[in-house]
């Protein structure tokens, strides 16, 4: 009997949780999920696209689901989820080292700071929901961390473990960036079709 196979579109620059590193994808996620299916004897294909194809993919019927995806009130009816989520990670506003800023609540981040955001991607109910957030909008984290060191931009929130992963391979941010709040702790899931032939 030949082994069930899908195919789970993946992000391919959050790594270490899912992303392309040294010219291979790889991380956590998919390591953890093809383990996963890999005991019920199911095959896991990943196709890695931008996280906002990704996830355009899962509501669309393209694939049977996307991931690292944050649950929220703006998404919660739009796909499916799973019970228990993967992964816990701890989103930390960076900015300059000589700012003042501190952050305490959403209402800091309103009419004030020039915050960096990558497209597509979800910051907690409130900040998403916000609409007195000046935002300004890159590609990718390392586009927005770049933007901060440059000035362009005054706070950017990442992801600490993925943070630490461009830090590394940039020296620069830790000599420039300093953590002034952390904004959000997001649950990590997979985002999966609702009108996928394969969701459950």
């Amino acid at each position: 009997m030949a082994q069930q196979k899908i195919v789970l579109a993946a992000e391919d620059d959050w790594y270490p949780f899912s992303g392309l590193h040294d010219g291979n994808y790889g991380g956590f996620s998919p390591e953890l999920i093809r383990a996963a299916y890999a005991t019920q004897g199911v095959e896991v294909e990943f196709k890695v696209v931008p996280f906002t194809r990704c996830m355009a993919m899962a509501r669309t019927q393209t694939t049977l689901g996307c991931f690292d995806s944050v649950r929220g009130k703006d998404i919660e009816n739009t796909y499916l989820w799973h019970q228990r989520p993967m992964f816990r990670s701890r989103l930390y506003l960076y900015a300059r080292k000589e700012s003042q800023f501190e952050y305490r609540t959403i209402k800091d981040l309103q009419n004030g700071p020039r915050v960096g955001v990558t497209v597509g991607y979800e910051y907690g109910d409130d900040f998403d929901r916000s609409k007195n957030i000046r935002r300004d909008v890159a590609n990718t984290n390392l586009q927005g961390l770049q933007k901060l060191l440059r000035g362009r931009v005054d706070l950017v929130p990442v992801y600490d473990k993925v943070y630490r992963q461009l830090a590394n391979a940039n020296p620069e941010f830790d000599e420039h960036f300093k953590v002034v709040g952390t904004l959000f702790e997001a649950d990590l899931y997979v985002a999966f079709s609702r009108q996928h032939p394969d969701s459950a």
